[in-house]
C-alpha cells in the first residue's frame, strides 16, 4: 500500500459522513494536480478552473456512493476526463463558445467514459456475483443500508452480510483491475 493511500481512505470515509474538512483536504491535495492536467489539454486557465469546480462538486454530491477502498486519484481522473470531454463536445457544437481551437484532437479519441465504467461495474455485479451476494451488495451500495440493517431484513448475521460485501468487492476489484490498469497506462502515455 502506498503511503498516501491510507490517509486518502480516511479522508474518503470522512467525506462519506459529510465531513467538510476531509473534503477540503482532498481538494487542497489534488486540485493543483488536476488543474495542471486539465490546462495541458484545453489551454484555457479559466475553463480549467470551471471544469475542476464541477469535478469536486460531483465528488461532494456523490460522496455517499464512494467506496473507501477506491483510488481517489483514479476516481478524480475519470471525473476530470469526462468533464473535459463534455467541454470539448460543447465547444465543437457551439464554436463561438470558445475562441481557442487548440484543444488536442487526440483526447477525444482516447477517452474512457465514466458511464462506460459504471455500465461495466453493473455488468460485473449482475453476472459475476452469486444471487444472494448480489442482493446484499446492491442493498449496501445502492440503497445505502448498513450491514446490520441488511442482516435484520434478510434474517442473517451481520458478520455473514459483511463477508458477502467483502467477497463482492474482491470480485469486482479483480474484474476491474486490468481495465483500471489500462486506463492509467493510456493516460500516462498521453502526458
Amino acid at each position: 500500500m502506498k503511503t498516501d493511500e491510507k490517509p486518502d481512505r480516511i479522508l474518503i470515509i470522512g467525506l462519506k459522513y459529510g465531513d467538510e474538512t476531509c473534503f477540503e483536504k482532498l481538494l487542497r491535495k489534488y486540485y493543483p494536480r488536476f488543474r495542471a492536467y486539465t490546462y495541458r489539454l484545453i489551454h484555457d486557465q479559466h475553463q480549467a478552473e470551471d471544469i475542476l469546480q464541477n469535478v469536486f462538486m460531483k465528488l461532494w454530491m456523490n460522496r455517499l456512493t464512494l467506496d473507501e477502498n477506491i483510488s481517489i486519484v483514479t476516481y478524480l481522473f475519470v471525473l476530470t476526463r469526462n468533464e473535459i470531454l463534455n467541454y470539448i463536445r460543447y465547444t465543437r457544437m457551439h464554436p463561438l463558445a470558445s475562441g481557442d481551437e487548440t484543444v488536442k484532437e487526440e483526447t477525444v479519441n482516447n477517452e474512457f467514459d465514466f458511464n462506460d465504467l459504471y455500465a461495466l461495474l453493473l455488468n460485473i455485479i449482475e453476472n459475476k456475483l452469486p444471487e444472494r451476494r448480489r442482493e446484499i451488495f446492491k442493498m449496501n451500495r445502492f440503497e445505502h443500508l448498513t450491514p446490520s440493517e441488511i442482516a435484520r431484513r434478510l434474517g442473517l448475521s451481520t458478520r455473514t452480510v459483511e463477508k458477502h460485501i467483502e467477497l463482492a468487492l474482491k470480485t469486482i476489484r479483480g474484474s476491474l483491475g486490468p481495465i483500471l490498469s489500462l486506463i492509467l497506462f493510456f493516460s500516462s502515455q498521453q502526458s
